[in-house]
């Protein structure tokens, strides 16, 4: 029973690692940058509209 447990909390581990290597894989290519220069970036743009 043990052992289960500890099995499913490794593979619960690794899912977890891997989808935040795609989490972070995919803000870096939309963002380019971090999420604060995304924002400043678009208040920019709205600020030029107005």
């Amino acid at each position: 029973m043990q052992e289960a447990k500890k099995s499913r909390a490794r593979i619960l581990a690794e899912q977890v690692r891997i989808k935040s290597e795609e989490l972070l894989n995919r803000s870096e290519v939309d963002h380019g940058g971090t999420r604060e220069d995304k924002e400043t970036s678009t208040l920019g743009e709205d600020s030029d509209l107005r």
